[in-house]
Order: structure tokens, then C-alpha cells, then sequence
């Protein structure tokens, strides 16, 4: 397999956990669990406003965004553990965010090594 055919596939778990990681969010709070003390609309935009900011730059390839992104990242993976350590009945969904975080986390850091190599071959 060349790096060419690599860096393709791990653009595309880096994005696809991406959309999944967004989707989830969306349909946490609206569908599953919605809340009781505020509008679940509300808390949706709430969780997912900061995940909108690298999107262009994750579907247009900006490795520089790949990077970036991982510090909002951080922000759900935070999410997820107070979930996992507090909710018993939001556990598995809460299971489902960290797993998404860190596919996306991991497919990022790939994606960004792969393309550095590539860079450096065609130098």
C-alpha cells in the first residue's frame, strides 16, 4: 500500500469520525437524553458550535486544521469522561463520544505524520 493510498484512508477515518462525532452530539441531548432544566435545542448548539469550527478545513484537507482541532478535541474528550464517571444511564452513549474522540484523535495525528513523510519524499 502506498502513503498515498494510507493518508487516504486515514483522511477518511479522520473525517468520518469526525461527522459521527457531530451527529452524536446533535442527537444526544435532542433525541436520547433530552434535558430537563433547558431547551434541548439550546444545549445542542451549546455542545456543538465549537466542533464547527475546523470542519471546512478537515473536509477540504488542511493538515494545519487537523492539528488545531485536536485542542477542541480535548473539550469532548473532557465531556466524555465526566459522563463515563457520573451518568449510569448516559454511560454507553457517553462510551460512544470517547471512542469517537479518540478515533478522531488518532486518525488526525496518522493522517499528519503520513503527510509529513510524503512531503519530505517529494523534497
Amino acid at each position: 500500500m502506498t502513503l498515498v493510498q494510507k493518508l487516504n484512508i486515514w483522511h477518511w477515518t479522520t473525517l468520518l469520525s469526525y461527522l459521527m462525532l457531530v451527529v452524536l452530539l446533535i442527537i444526544w441531548p435532542t433525541l436520547f437524553y433530552p434535558p430537563e432544566s433547558m431547551p434541548p435545542l439550546l444545549l445542542t448548539v451549546i455542545w456543538v458550535f465549537p466542533l464547527l469550527f475546523p470542519a471546512i478545513g478537515i473536509i477540504k484537507r488542511r493538515y494545519y486544521t487537523y492539528a488545531w482541532s485536536q485542542f477542541i478535541n480535548m473539550i469532548y474528550f473532557c465531556h466524555a469522561t465526566v459522563y463515563l464517571m457520573t451518568s449510569e444511564k448516559e454511560f454507553f452513549i457517553a462510551l460512544i463520544e470517547m471512542t469517537l474522540v479518540l478515533i478522531f484523535f488518532s486518525a488526525t495525528i496518522v493522517t499528519i505524520q503520513i503527510k509529513k513523510k510524503l512531503t519530505q519524499q517529494s523534497l
